[in-house]
């Protein structure tokens, strides 16, 4: 709760309101906007009256921080004075719209929505839909702009240099947990930079088989494993990625020796596995469903905590008896650290009625994805929780990447 007092900087109050251009220096200028924000009104706070004034927000371009985006600057409305004295134009009809008018709408700007992934992959697919979705909402364009390489890690810099306005939000995958324990190195701080907004899908990995591997269960399996030490091995969809690390905590929990074989990407790894020449594999959902389906493969288990509606057949890893070895490919939205909590809110709140859409959670469900949305608190628990979860994996496994 923000109490006012005396002695209080208004000043710098009016500062992380985002009012610049204009000067405050009485609490009556700053009512409306307390108004607004009790109100989860942190849309536009359009033509805010101000003693003689009236303060309005217009767009301007910048460059370098943002991206070029547009940012929010807040100055005087000439719009709204009298061409005969300049006094404020108290004309019946243009007052100022009522904040429920404006309640879902960011200050005037079209809004960017960097992906720090390539092009074209499930995860870009879902942040156009989501892009998408929030243009209608909140009545704003809301653009993709794919900022690939180093594994998401130049999109993600980029990102963390952007204007905290709300006007530039990340969809980010697994990735974004994985990498500070595979590069030395980052361009960014994945707990400082950014504000979690949300969770916006969740696909499992799943653990198949071809029919020549006489398991019908994980149990099996392992037994299988062990009485024929190094003599298989398990296809995954490439260093780093989440079937990878499934791989290697099932390796890891009972001491399996067998070789972890990357590829490039979840398809292949499948289709290694349907040809004999990697017998099994841990892979995202969506390549191994028709093959499971057709019996071509055999599916022992996903790596959630609950069953995939795509194979709803198929048990978990903790119904199959090897708990604590949860693992899933995650979309999320983050935004730059000092974003205004008010902004995040509403960023939280769109997104999440986007994702309960019937049309969005069909188009999720074709890409193996499930929409699951979470509070900023939630999402920000489990990013904290991830990281020192991926790095054990990753040093007891000793992964590298090839510079």
């Amino acid at each position: 709760m923000l109490e006012i007092g005396p002695r209080t900087d208004i000043a710098a109050i009016a500062k992380g309101f985002g009012l610049r251009g204009t000067t405050v220096t009485d609490l009556r200028q700053l009512k409306p906007l307390f108004d607004a924000y009790a109100a989860q009104d942190i849309a536009e706070i359009w033509n805010i009256h101000v003693s003689d004034q009236v303060v309005s927000p217009s767009t301007r371009r910048t460059a370098g921080r943002g991206h070029g985006k547009c940012r929010t600057t807040y100055e005087s409305d000439p719009s709204r004075r009298s061409p005969r004295n300049g006094a404020l134009d108290r004309t019946p009809g243009r007052r100022p719209r009522p904040c429920a008018e404006r309640a879902r709408r960011l200050p005037a700007a079209s809004c960017a929505h960097d992906r720090a992934v390539p092009a074209r992959g499930p995860a870009d697919v879902c942040g156009r839909l989501l892009a998408q979705k929030l243009s209608q909402s909140l009545g704003q364009q809301v653009y993709v702009e794919n900022q690939a390489g180093a594994g998401g890690n130049l999109g993600m810099g980029n990102a963390a240099r952007a204007a905290p306005d709300g006007h530039t939000m990340v969809f980010v995958s697994t990735s974004y947990v994985v990498n500070p324990s595979l590069y030395p190195k980052l361009p960014y701080d994945p707990i400082k930079d950014f504000a979690p907004v949300t969770l916006a899908g969740l696909s499992p990995n799943v653990l198949v088989v071809h029919p020549s591997i006489p398991a019908t269960n994980v149990k099996e399996l392992i037994a299988f494993l062990k009485a024929n030490p190094a003599k298989y091995s398990i296809a995954h969809a490439g260093v780093g990625t989440t079937p990878h690390l499934s791989a290697e905590m099932f390796k890891q929990a009972f001491g399996l020796d067998v070789v972890t074989v990357p590829f490039s990407g979840s398809a292949p790894a499948v289709q290694s596995a349907l040809a004999g020449h990697t017998p099994i594999a841990f892979a995202v959902l969506t390549p191994a469903v028709p093959l499971v389906k057709d019996g071509k493969l055999r599916a022992l288990a996903v790596t959630t905590p609950y069953r995939s509606p795509a194979l709803p057949e198929v048990p978990t890893l903790a119904e199959a008896g090897v708990p604590d070895e949860e693992a899933d490919t995650m979309q999320g939205v983050l935004v730059p650290a000092a974003t205004p909590r008010p902004v995040v809110e509403l960023l939280n709140r769109e997104i999440r009625k986007a994702m309960a859409e019937p049309d969005v959670k069909e188009k999720l469900a074709a890409l193996g994805y499930e929409p699951v949305t979470t509070t900023p608190d939630e999402f920000a628990a489990r990013i904290k929780a991830d990281i020192p979860k991926w790095a054990k994996v990753i040093r007891d496994a000793n992964i590298k990447l090839e510079q």
